[in-house]
């Protein structure tokens, strides 16, 4: 390593590693449920409208122009030699330090690590942060060494795994969880949740958010920075991506594509009920890491079909799960 460029990743270290594992130890994502948001609809047809909740608010689904897809990583490749190291943080903090105009002599898809529309320090720590977790983000799955790390250029900077949990590929199911579990089981009912004491009316309270905890089954089988997905985050994948019900390698699912190209494909995996499977082929069935204010025995999860998408449903069903990473 150069010597200026090892001065640098010291300086980094020395004043942001701190703050970095502050971000990393517990911090947990917060979301609450807003009760009117009982349920969202989409169309698989481009241009359709978003309904959301029972006061059915109408969101026209954005026509955004989708970019022309590179090769290879995005996310923090400034220097565009085709690979993520410390000769992007060293380009990162000359940039920066010079002061040049953000929309000038930087590439914003490739050096706005928390997708906060500034070039700032607040990057560097995003993109230190990436080096050192050896996290790669791409805008699609750029070979079988799976999960990959996709990047859909969401205002919220959030990041959504090629994979669900336990799936060794985009188009298979991995594992069917109850929410709040972390195990798969032979019957899913309520006398085999965990999470209650026979009944839907003896839930118990996992908190408003269960990401990064004992309860997130992301988190727990993954590790690092993984989590399951807020209602919030899924609402902003609905709100943010076209979408289009298709078929990989046999399987029917909905892929969702982001406005930089960025695309992950959710196979229509069903859900398990009792000891059975149930929708196969035909609905896809994800759970978010946010429970039901209002109803206990509910927690949010992305439903798609053919034919629209949904966020409710029974804690006790074996559902599957797409985790995601926020920086």
């Amino acid at each position: 390593m150069k010597p200026f460029m090892l001065f640098m990743f010291s300086i980094l270290v020395i004043f942001f590693f701190p703050q970095m594992m502050m971000a990393d130890d517990g911090d947990s994502l917060s979301c609450y449920p807003r009760s009117s948001l009982s349920y969202a609809m989409i169309s698989p047809y481009e241009g359709e409208k978003l309904t959301f909740g029972n006061d059915r608010i109408h969101v026209r689904q954005k026509q955004n122009k989708v970019a022309e897809v590179p090769d290879g990583a995005i996310l923090g490749d400034v220097n565009k030699d085709k690979d993520v190291d410390i000769s992007d943080v060293v380009f990162l903090v000359n940039y920066i330090l010079s002061g040049e105009s953000a929309t000038g002599a930087i590439d914003m898809l490739s050096a706005d690590i928390n997708r906060d529309s500034a070039i700032d320090i607040s990057d560097v720590v995003g993109l230190v942060n990436m080096i050192l977790a050896g996290i790669r983000i791409y805008l699609f799955c750029p070979d079988e060494h799976h999960p990959h790390l996709i990047d859909l250029g969401l205002p919220s900077g959030t990041m959504w795994s090629c994979c669900n949990v336990g799936a060794d590929c985009p188009e298979s199911s991995g594992g069917f969880y109850a929410w709040g579990e972390t195990e798969e089981k032979d019957k899913y009912n309520w006398s085999t949740y965990i999470h209650c004491d026979g009944s839907m009316d003896t839930c118990h309270d996992l908190g408003g958010d269960i990401a990064g905890t004992k309860y997130d089954v992301a988190h727990v089988q993954m590790g690092g920075l993984w989590r399951m997905p807020s209602y919030e985050q899924l609402s902003e994948l609905l709100e943010n991506c076209t979408n289009e019900w298709t078929k990989v390698n046999g399987v029917y699912g909905c892929k969702f594509t982001g406005a930089n190209g960025g695309s992950i494909f959710l196979p229509a995996a069903g859900y398990r009920w009792w000891s059975g499977f149930v929708d196969v082929g035909s609905c896809g069935y994800c759970w978010s890491s946010t429970p039901y204010s209002s109803y206990p025995f509910f927690a949010y999860s992305l439903y798609f079909s053919s034919g629209g998408a949904g966020t409710s449903d029974f804690r006790y069903q074996g559902r599957t799960v797409r985790p995601v990473i926020k920086f």
